[in-house]
C-alpha cells in the first residue's frame, strides 16, 4: 500500500490518504478522476483515476468526519478509519477492515438506514455472503460500495444463494469493486419476478443482488465474476462477438441486445487467461461494468454445483429465454403481455415460471382473464416445492414464498401403523393451473411452429371438454362424430 514506481511515473493502489479539502463540492478534481465515488461528507473514494504519468486504483481520500485524530496517523489505515468512524457519532459513512465475521454485522447495522448518504464497505479478507442466508437477509437501504483490495484477489462468495441482498428502497444502490464475485447462480422463481428484461439463466447478473433489473442495478469495477458454468461463459463470448461484429447478418443475432436490455456500449477484449475475457465498458439498462472479467474458473471459494431447481440450457447462438414470474391470474396475464408490450425481440424464448397455484378467474378477480394470443416460443414450467418447507422473511413477496408448514401436531394418541420401516419422505409438489373450465383461454396463431407451446412439470385442472359437447344427447342416436369434444386430455383451453 502506498506510492510505487510504475515507469514512468507513480501508481498509487488500495491507498487511504488524509485530505484538507472540502469533497462535499468535487467538481475541481471531477476533470482529473474519470471514475469515483463520494458520500459528498468524508470521503472520496477513486476506483480509477489515470493522468499523464500517474495512476491511482481504489485509493480513498477521506476529510470532514472521517479525518482520524493526528495521534493515530500512524497505525494501519484500517485500523484509523475505523477509529474515525466511530468517533464521528455516524456522520462518517466508512465501515473499514471487514472480514467473514465483521461484514454481516456491519451491513445489518449501516446498510440497513435509509439515507441517500452513501456507505463504503472495505473489505480486506475473503468473505462469504451466501450460504445460510434467505431472501431479503439483508436490507441494502442506502447507496452502497462494496470495495476490495486493489493489490490482490478479494474474493466474495455467494455461495449459488440468491435474493438475499434486498435493494429495493428508494435509496438503494450497490457497487462492486476491486473483488472477484464467486459462485454466482441463476436467478430461481423470485429473481423472475424483478427480472424482466433479462433472463435469470444467465448468473453474471449476480442476482444475490433482488433489485428491479428495469433500471440501473449493476455496477461493477475492476471486478471478476464467476460465472455458473463455462457454457455461460462462452455463450456470452459469442454474443458480444457478434454484438461488434462488421457484418450486419452476424449483429442481427444480438438484435436483442438493443430492443431489450438497451445496450448502447460494449468493449472487451480477450484475457487475461485462457478462455476469460475482459469487459472495458459495457452500458446498458441495468449493467454499468468497467474492467470486468468473465470466467468459469473459480480464483478463491470452492466450485460449488448449480442449485436444484429450473436449469435453463443456454443456446450459443440464441437470445437468452425471459423468464417471468406467475404466482396469480395477474401476474400470468401480464406474463402474456409484457413481451408485445415493452417490444422484446421475438427471437427470444419465453418461460411462464409458476411459483404458486394459479387458478384464471379466482373468486377475488372474477374478470380477470382475457383470451390471450401466444405470440412467442413458450414454456410453462412449475417450481417444485416440498411440503414441509419453513415460512421465510414475510417482508419479502410473501406470494412468492408463501408458507407450506407441515400439519400440526396432535395431541390425541396415534393409530398403529402397519409398517414405517419404509415411510416416505418429504414429496415434492407441483403448482397448478386452473382453468376455470374456459375454452380458448390461450390461443395459438395459424401456422404455429411445433413445439411454440409447452407446458412442463405442471398440474393442470379445471379442464373443459370440446365446443361440441352440447350436442350430444343421452337419447339420440350418436354417431361419434364429436367424440374428441368428451375429452379434456385434449386441452380446450389452448386453441390451436
Amino acid at each position: 500500500m502506498g506510492c510505487f514506481t510504475c515507469s514512468p511515473g507513480c501508481c498509487i493502489s488500495s491507498t487511504t490518504f488524509q485530505q484538507t479539502f472540502d469533497i462535499s463540492d468535487a467538481s475541481h478534481v471531477a476533470v482529473l478522476v474519470p471514475s469515483f465515488l463520494q458520500d459528498g461528507v468524508g470521503f472520496l473514494q477513486i476506483s480509477l483515476w489515470e493522468y499523464g504519468s500517474t495512476s491511482a486504483h481504489s485509493v480513498t481520500l477521506v476529510s470532514g468526519p472521517c479525518t482520524p485524530p493526528s495521534a493515530a496517523l500512524h497505525l494501519q489505515s484500517t485500523v484509523l478509519l475505523s477509529a474515525a468512524a466511530a468517533a464521528s457519532n455516524g456522520r462518517c459513512a466508512i465501515s473499514a477492515g471487514n472480514n467473514n465475521s465483521t461484514l454481516m454485522p456491519a451491513l445489518l447495522r449501516e446498510a440497513s438506514k435509509s439515507t441517500s448518504q452513501p456507505l463504503l464497505v472495505l473489505i480486506t479478507a475473503n468473505v462469504s455472503l451466501g450460504i445460510g442466508l434467505g431472501p431479503g437477509a439483508i436490507s441494502i437501504c442506502r447507496p452502497v460500495i462494496m470495495a476490495g483490495l486493489y493489490s490482490r484477489p478479494t474474493s466474495v462468495d455467494f455461495g449459488m444463494v440468491v435474493n438475499q441482498l434486498n435493494v429495493t428502497e428508494p435509496y438503494a444502490k450497490m457497487y462492486w469493486q476491486s473483488l472477484d464475485l464467486e459462485n454466482l447462480s441463476p436467478g430461481d422463481g423470485l429473481s423472475a419476478a424483478i427480472a424482466p428484461p433479462y433472463g435469470v439463466s444467465i448468473s453474471c447478473n449476480v442476482w444475490a443482488m433482488y433489485c428491479p433489473r428495469s433500471k440501473p442495478c449493476l455496477n461493477l469495477i475492476n471486478t471478476t465474476s464467476v460465472v455458473a458454468t463455462a457454457a455461460e461463459r462462452d455463450y456470452l463470448t459469442f454474443m458480444f462477438s457478434m454484438y461488434n461484429s462488421p457484418l450486419p447478418s452476424m449483429r442481427q443475432t444480438t438484435d436483442f441486445y438493443h430492443t431489450d436490455l438497451k445496450v448502447t456500449t460494449l468493449q472487451f477484449i480477450p484475457g487475461p487467461g485462457n478462455d476469460e475475457i475482459t469487459c472495458q465498458v459495457v452500458k446498458s439498462l441495468s449493467w454499468d461494468w468497467s474492467y470486468n472479467i468473465i470466467t468459469a474458473e473459480p480464483r478463491v471459494a470452492r466450485k460449488l454445483p448449480l442449485p436444484a431447481g429450473l436449469q435453463l440450457p443456454i443456446q450459443q447462438t440464441q437470445a437468452g429465454p425471459l423468464v417471468q414470474a406467475v404466482d396469480g391470474c395477474s401476474s400470468f396475464e401480464s406474463a402474456v403481455t409484457y413481451p408485445e408490450e415493452h417490444n422484446i425481440s421475438a427471437t427470444r424464448r419465453l418461460v411462464w415460471m409458476l411459483t404458486a397455484n394459479v387458478t384464471l378467474n379466482p373468486p377475488d378477480q372474477p374478470k380477470c382473464w382475457q383470451r390471450q394470443t401466444i405470440k412467442y416460443t413458450t414454456k410453462m414450467f412449475g417450481e417444485d416445492f416440498q411440503d414441509n418447507v419453513t415460512d421465510g422473511d414475510p417482508s419479502v413477496h410473501s406470494l412468492l414464498h408463501q408458507a407450506l408448514l407441515p400439519a400440526p401436531t396432535s395431541t390425541a394418541p396415534a393409530a398403529p401403523a402397519a409398517d414405517t420401516t419404509s415411510a416416505p419422505g418429504p414429496l415434492s409438489q407441483v403448482y397448478a393451473v386452473g382453468f376455470d373450465y374456459m375454452r380458448a383461454a390461450l390461443v395459438l396463431p395459424p401456422g404455429a411452429p411445433d413445439k411454440q407451446f409447452e407446458i412442463e412439470n405442471v398440474m393442470l385442472h379445471q379442464l373443459p371438454q370440446g365446443p361440441k359437447i352440447g350436442s350430444v344427447q343421452a337419447d339420440s342416436g350418436y354417431d361419434g362424430s364429436v367424440a374428441q369434444d368428451v375429452w379434456t386430455v385434449l386441452m380446450w383451453p389452448v386453441e390451436r
